[in-house]
């Protein structure tokens, strides 16, 4: 379900645009014919069967004869290579789009049933809700990715290529791609231009068989993806290249959140069942090589994280399963944040930190939105051998009793009222 919050009176507005079970009764009167949809039919502009991808760079050989001298010059040197051509080329998506498959004999065509309308959302992937402009938002439903105009609630849809479902989705910071990052065997992440939707870049062999996180460099000029079982494998992509940069496993476990640092795009987060762990691309003897290091819970339970943020002195703040904050320096706990009275500040892992005009804002699976004081939290320090810091919320909004929230992102246009989407 999609909710819609006005942040600057946090009311709860117009809700369920969309949902798993709920039908809507305003269909839209031009509703698109089958699941190819936006596959460009300016054969000029396309290459007859795609074009040959590059072959893979071995990953030691092209570490080690990076021309990189730096880890803060890996953004403008990859942006001066980047600059895209006027007449730039594409993949023939079609080339490339799963499609139906009949058992042998069955006489049936494969084009008997085509897509007319899906009611369907995963509310329960992570971040599976993407804001490309002030109408369109994104997000994954089984097998399609689904393009959304919230004015004339038109839906627009795209088939992956593995058949196998989507495991993440990131923008590219200047909205003008994203990142549809799949599942199956040895699975693709496909960029799309927006809002050509034209196939743009085709990355291979990223993870084994599902991709749990995505996320973009904020430059734009790096991709970070990280798998699922079996291999959890941490890759840094130069993405309009269609090669990887850096690889190495991120953990034994489940890992859920990959994401840069929005100061220094030579540092990485990733998070996940029973672990945090802080990322340096950084030079060696060999090489640019990632160095990661794990966070240690110290007296603290050890617990799964969701949500994090990076603050701009460089600490981490995350939630924890018991609902407290954990704020991170140097790879330990510096203090636990609890409320007063030792009630914890969110019942359940907090799932989404947001640093938004000078406010901290979190997320809870609770059904909470709570808005907290960032000075007194980026400051917060204890004397004593518990690590608990007690601290009350500025404002909070409570959407539902039954609501399970997972994100929120936040209208683009400052010229108009605020408004949050919210994916519960």
């Amino acid at each position: 379900m999609c909710t819609f919050m006005e942040s600057s009176e946090h009311k709860k507005m117009n809700v369920e645009s969309n949902s798993d079970s709920n039908a809507s009764s305003d269909l839209p009167s031009n509703q698109p014919e089958s699941a190819d949809i936006l596959q460009s039919t300016d054969q000029s502009e396309n290459l007859t069967g795609g074009h040959q991808p590059p072959e893979q760079a071995d990953e030691t050989q092209h570490i080690e004869n990076d021309p990189v001298v730096s880890v803060s010059a890996i953004g403008e040197r990859q942006a001066a290579e980047d600059v895209l051509d006027e007449e730039s080329v594409f993949y023939n998506y079609s080339d490339y789009v799963s499609q139906p498959s009949c058992s042998e004999n069955s006489q049936l065509p494969s084009d008997l049933l085509s897509l007319y309308y899906s009611f369907g959302y995963d509310c329960k992937k992570r971040h599976n809700l993407h804001l490309m402009d002030e109408e369109t938002v994104m997000f994954a439903a089984g097998n399609l990715l689904q393009i959304l105009n919230l004015r004339t609630k038109e839906q627009k849809y795209l088939r992956t290529t593995s058949g196998g479902g989507i495991g993440a989705i990131a923008v590219h910071p200047s909205r003008c791609y994203l990142a549809v990052a799949e599942n199956g065997e040895m699975p693709n992440i496909n960029v799309f231009e927006y809002p050509s939707m034209k196939l743009f870049k085709i990355l291979r062999g990223g993870t084994q068989r599902a991709y749990a996180s995505v996320d973009f460099s904020p430059d734009g000029t790096l991709l970070a993806s990280v798998g699922a079982n079996p291999d959890y494998m941490l890759t840094v992509w130069r993405w309009k290249k269609e090669v990887t940069m850096l690889r190495y496993k991120a953990f034994s476990q489940d890992v859920f959140n990959v994401s840069f640092s929005p100061e220094n795009s030579g540092h990485l987060t990733t998070s996940g069942s029973g672990h945090i762990r802080f990322w340096t691309m950084a030079r060696t003897f060999t090489g640019l090589k990632l160095q990661g290091e794990l966070g240690r819970f110290g007296l603290t339970e050890i617990s799964d994280i969701e949500g994090y943020v990076e603050l701009p002195d460089g600490k981490v703040l995350s939630g924890s399963e018991s609902g407290n904050m954990l704020l991170w320096e140097g790879g330990l706990i510096k203090v636990e944040i609890t409320r007063k009275g030792n009630k914890t500040c969110h019942q359940g892992a907090i799932m989404q930190f947001v640093m938004d005009e000078g406010e901290l804002i979190t997320v809870g699976e609770d059904g909470n939105i709570r808005v907290w004081d960032f000075e007194t939290i980026d400051q917060a320090d204890t004397t004593d051998d518990s690590v608990k810091f007690e601290l009350e919320p500025m404002r909070e909004l409570r959407v539902g009793s039954t609501a399970v929230l997972q994100s929120m992102v936040k209208s683009l246009n400052p010229d108009t009222p605020t408004i949050w989407y919210a994916q519960v």
